[in-house]
């Protein structure tokens, strides 16, 4: 599925596109694909049970110890990362797409020039 909200990341899912890795209902997925599935299952399935995600060959999943990280990035391979407000902050940046100013600049200093004159 290819999200309607253009993230800053190539190979982005979507809501409810992780469903597929968790519950394979067919054969939609390539080996790139299972390989992420059997990652996700074994991460969900050892948190459940031992309250630690843990799979093999995947690095630990670490433990958030500031309001905004570290934090896991589950790709293939999963990924630490340190602050997950800047990928957050450029996916939202980047949907918002380019700004207009709905004021041309030198209106917006003739506003300020006439203003400071009536001072």
């Amino acid at each position: 599925m290819t999200p309607g909200f253009p993230y800053d990341f190539p190979n982005s899912v979507g809501h409810g596109d992780e469903l597929k890795f968790l519950f394979p209902m067919s054969n939609v997925l390539n080996e790139e694909h299972a390989q992420m599935a059997k990652i996700m299952v074994d991460l969900w399935t050892s948190f459940a049970i031992t309250s630690v995600p843990q799979a093999d060959n995947v690095i630990p999943w670490p433990a958030v110890s500031r309001p905004f990280g570290p934090y896991f990035r589950l790709v293939n391979p999963p990924e630490q990362k340190e602050y997950f407000v800047n990928e957050l902050t450029n996916s939202v940046v980047k949907a918002r797409g380019p700004r207009k100013l709905s004021v041309s600049p030198a209106t917006c200093l003739d506003l300020f020039l006439n203003r400071s004159s009536k001072n």
